[in-house]
């Protein structure tokens, strides 16, 4: 029998073996053993060795030859576990086929199949009390005294952080230890860290139940600059026997200690952490993420944030996805607003550019006489952007909606601060996005011989005021109120 090397897509977390079998393109049926698992990054890979006879022909016998293509996308395969769970899978990738021949012996052929989602069942009448999710990469601490409370009143004594979201209980607990933490701070890697548990009456709240507990994932996200998500969860009945199983191919990424918390709030790790400092974020931002998810697309611009900014980019990179994140916004902003990007209408304004250019170009002659004339003409072709909606102008526009302002005591100390980081932002934005760098003065600005050091400490500088700024923009968008981040040194100056 062929054998795989289960190991080599790093750590399991979930772990299930049993019969079944492949229907494969061509209506054959290969009857096999199998071995479903899945990784802490949430990948899901079913290994499935086959025997075929030596005479070249399916077992059992169907009249189909050997192919190892015949199993492919479009292939479906159905099993069930040791545990006695139904395990039904579509539109899987193959990633792996292997064929072994021994004279005289059955031939060898093997699949590793992998889905994006494993859902496992049981044939059973008992109702459901419980589902419980796996998560990845959360680090908290619970909450001295509070505990898990069954709906019936019943409780247990297990260290929580219950929380609310969308008016639904869950209860969070660490299922690793600070040890695991350390660990994913070290080498960078993904890991189960935290478990939610919920209380349900009837399947049919399952799925709703998956959007809540997605949701939180995302503030939670947010909130510790780290993608979290949810892998799996089970749903348990009142024996404790799993009643169904699901296994999710989520996207992850590798742990970040590189925390929201840690670039807004200057509160020391163990308040920022604690139990009863998250549940009161948690309570307070997630209405307003459920009210604004869908208009604001605040799903895929959090998880932008949170790869913009992941410590395993290039500082460069992080900044250019920093500032599209600020463009998603501008443009949800203007939209919700009935805004749109362009001044005038296109067609209307395509019309004048013609004209536009003649003039515009007669005066940059009188104006630049020593100028060459390609030069010239390269200025005026980006005068189309002219009718573009001022970036400056909807990035106040959004500020003052959200209340998000600069620091100071009195009106005229507030609004010159506003401006001020306004405008770095501004420049550190334009600087990237025409040039892939960061401001560092040159000569001609009259700055010479600035150090290496000096060099990089200018570029973390801007890129850390780019991350607190979008930062503090989405959590007073959702509810909990900042200050907008002192421009770097270098541009206050």
């Amino acid at each position: 029998m062929i054998r795989f090397d289960i190991r080599e897509g790093g750590k399991i977390i979930r772990s299930h073996r049993g019969r079944g079998c492949i229907h494969a393109n061509n209506g054959a049926l290969l009857r096999c053993s199998f071995h479903l698992v899945q990784y802490a990054d949430g990948d899901i890979r079913v290994f499935c060795p086959v025997s075929i006879n030596d005479t070249g022909r399916l077992r059992p016998q169907n009249g189909m030859g050997l192919d190892l293509n015949m199993v492919d996308e479009n292939s479906t395969f159905e099993g069930t576990t040791r545990e006695g769970l139904r395990v039904e899978l579509r539109g899987f990738i193959v990633t792996k086929r292997s064929l072994h021949s021994t004279a005289g012996k059955p031939v060898e052929i093997g699949f590793v199949l992998d889905p994006t989602h494993a859902e496992l069942t049981r044939d059973t009448t008992e109702p459901p009390s419980h589902i419980r999710f796996q998560l990845v990469n959360f680090d908290f601490i619970t909450i001295p005294g509070a505990r898990i409370v069954h709906p019936s009143g019943m409780s247990c004594d297990d260290p929580v952080l219950p929380v609310t979201c969308n008016g639904r209980a869950m209860f969070l607990q660490n299922s690793s230890g600070r040890d695991v933490v350390k660990q994913l701070e070290a080498n960078n890697g993904v890991d189960v860290t935290c478990e939610a548990l919920a209380f349900l009456s009837a399947l049919e709240e399952v799925e709703a139940i998956e959007k809540d507990i997605s949701l939180l994932c995302v503030l939670l996200t947010l909130l510790q600059g780290t993608r979290i998500n949810w892998v799996n969860y089970d749903v348990m009945g009142a024996s404790g026997e799993i009643v169904s199983s699901v296994c999710q191919n989520a996207v992850t990424r590798p742990f970040s200690s590189n925390t929201i918390l840690n670039r807004v709030d200057p509160a020391p790790f163990h308040q920022r952490y604690g139990g009863q400092y998250l549940q009161d974020l948690i309570e307070r931002m997630c209405p307003r993420l459920i009210e604004l998810e869908e208009a604001w697309e605040l799903r895929g611009l959090i998880n932008t944030y949170n790869d913009a900014v992941s410590e395993q980019d290039f500082v460069e990179l992080r900044g250019l996805k920093i500032g599209g994140c600020m463009e998603i916004l501008r443009a949800r902003f203007l939209a919700l607003k009935d805004e749109v990007h362009l001044v005038r209408p296109h067609s209307k304004f395509l019309k004048v550019v013609p004209e536009l250019k003649k003039r515009v170009l007669k005066d940059l002659k009188e104006l630049l006489p020593d100028e060459d004339s390609e030069n010239l003409k390269m200025m005026i072709n980006h005068l189309q952007g002219a009718n573009y909606y001022p970036f400056r102008r909807a990035l106040r526009g959004l500020l003052e909606e959200i209340g998000l302002k600069g620091g100071g005591t009195t009106p005229k100390e507030v609004k010159k601060a506003t401006e001020a980081a306004i405008s770095a932002f501004i420049s550190i934005r334009d600087q990237l996005v025409h040039t892939g760098e960061f401001l560092v003065p040159t000569e001609a600005d009259g700055e010479a011989g600035w150090s290496q050091e000096r060099i990089l400490s200018a570029r973390w500088n801007q890129l850390q005021f780019m991350e607190r700024f979008v930062g503090c923009v989405l959590v007073s968008l959702l509810g909990w109120p900042q200050t907008l981040p002192a421009p770097p040194d270098m541009l206050a100056e």
